[in-house]
C-alpha cells in the first residue's frame, strides 16, 4: 500500500459509521455496492474546499489531495471535493478495506475538449470490474463488460457502459444539472497516486470548478445540487424544480440543506467572484 494510502484504522471506524453503515463491508460485491450507496447520499461533490483555498494564500497540496485530509474535512465540516479529491479517497478507502481499487483517468467530454480531466475508480471484484465515481454519483457500482453494455438504470442518476473496442470505456452519463447527456471517456485504466495527485494539480490554474459553487447530493432516489448559479431538486420519478440562488443566499443553502457547517460555509468567497462556473 502506498503511504498516500494508508489511513489510521480509528479514522476508518470514523468514516464506516459516519457513512451509517453497521460494520466495515467485506471486499464483496455487495460491500462495495453498500459503501457506494452510501457515499452517494452522504458525501457531497462540491468544490466548497478549494473555492475557499484558492481565495486565500493557496499555498501547499490542493485541498482533499490527501486522502486523510479529505475524510478530516468531511467528518469535521460536511464537505466533500471535486473529482480528483473525491475519488482519490474512495480509491484510498476502498484499498484499506481490502478491495482491488485503483485510480483512474478519463474525459469527460463537455466541450471540444479530448484532453484528460477527470479521475475516476475502477475496482475489481469476484472477477468482475467496476466504476465507482465521486463526481458522476450513480449509486450503484457500474459493471464494466467489453462483451456488452451495461447500464445502472434511473431516471436521476442513470448511466449506460460500453466497450470502446480498443480496451477502453465510454460511459453515457447525464447529470441533473444538463438536458443532454455527456460522454465520459475512460482512458487509462490504473495510474499511481503520484499521477492522480499531479493531474488534480493541474486544476489549480484552469477548471471549471474554481468559481462559482457546484454541490450535488444523492437524497434517497431523488438528488439536489447547485449548478451555475442555480439550484437543483430532483424527484425520484426525475422530475425537476430549478431557481435562482443569489451568492447572498449559498450560505443559507449550504448549512441548511447540505450539512456543511456554518464555520466552513462562512469562508466561501461571496461578492467578489461570479455565481457561475466556468
Amino acid at each position: 500500500m502506498h503511504n498516500h494510502d494508508k489511513l489510521d484504522r480509528h479514522l476508518i471506524d470514523r468514516i464506516i459509521d459516519r457513512l451509517g453503515l453497521v460494520a466495515r463491508p467485506e471486499p464483496t460485491c455487495d460491500g462495495l455496492a453498500r459503501l457506494y450507496a452510501s457515499w452517494c447520499r452522504r458525501l457531497p461533490f462540491d468544490n466548497v474546499q478549494k473555492r475557499v483555498y484558492l481565495a486565500g494564500e493557496a499555498k501547499g497540496a490542493l485541498p482533499g489531495d490527501d486522502p486523510d485530509h479529505f475524510f478530516r474535512d468531511w467528518l469535521e465540516e460536511g464537505t466533500g471535493g471535486t473529482c480528483w479529491a473525491g475519488n482519490g479517497a474512495l480509491a484510498s478507502l476502498l484499498i484499506n478495506l481490502g478491495f482491488a481499487a485503483r485510480r483512474a483517468l478519463a474525459t469527460v467530454h463537455a466541450d471540444e475538449t479530448s484532453d484528460i480531466n477527470h479521475g475516476t475508480v475502477i475496482v475489481e471484484v469476484e472477477g468482475e470490474e467496476y466504476c465507482v465515481d465521486t463526481a458522476m454519483l450513480f449509486s450503484e457500482p457500474l459493471l464494466l463488460d467489453v462483451d456488452r453494455a451495461t447500464k445502472v438504470d434511473s431516471p436521476v442518476y442513470g448511466v449506460t457502459a460500453s466497450g470502446g473496442g480498443d480496451g477502453r470505456f465510454v460511459i453515457e452519463w447525464r447529470p441533473f444539472y444538463h438536458t443532454r447527456t455527456l460522454e465520459v471517456s475512460i482512458e487509462e485504466g490504473g495510474v499511481s497516486a503520484e499521477e492522480f495527485s499531479r493531474r488534480h494539480e493541474l486544476t489549480r490554474l484552469s477548471s471549471r470548478f474554481n468559481s462559482g459553487l457546484t454541490y450535488r447530493i444523492l437524497r434517497g432516489e431523488g438528488a439536489l445540487g447547485v449548478w451555475e448559479g442555480k439550484k437543483i431538486e430532483v424527484a425520484a420519478d426525475g422530475t425537476k424544480s430549478v431557481e435562482e440562488l443569489p451568492e447572498e443566499e449559498w450560505i443559507d443553502f449550504l448549512t441548511e440543506e447540505g450539512g456543511i457547517s456554518l464555520e466552513c460555509a462562512a469562508r466561501l468567497p461571496i461578492g467578489s467572484h461570479s455565481g457561475r462556473a466556468e
